[in-house]
């Protein structure tokens, strides 16, 4: 269950995150529709909000335990590695 959404500044862009999983969604057109990466998510953490930098392609996500996650979306959506 996705339980918070964040916009980027575009709003093509958003972010769904749940305790256990996080979406990045991208609008590409009326034809293509969402494309979606759901990334690999540590062990042993919980996911609370994720919020996009502005003017950057990136994006951080909080956990209960204490631990920023920072997506970098442009490789993300480009297929080119997995965020550390």
């Amino acid at each position: 269950m996705q339980k918070f959404i964040k916009f980027n500044h575009n709003q093509n862009e958003f972010a769904t995150t749940g305790e256990t999983r996080i979406l990045f969604w991208l609008w590409e057109s009326s034809e293509r529709g969402f494309e979606l990466y759901s990334p690999e998510i540590p062990p042993k953490k919980t996911l609370t909000q994720t919020v996009f930098i502005p003017n950057t392609p990136q994006a951080v996500s909080g956990t209960k335990e204490g631990v920023i996650i920072v997506w970098d979306i442009s490789l993300i959506m480009e297929d080119y590695t997995q965020p550390e």
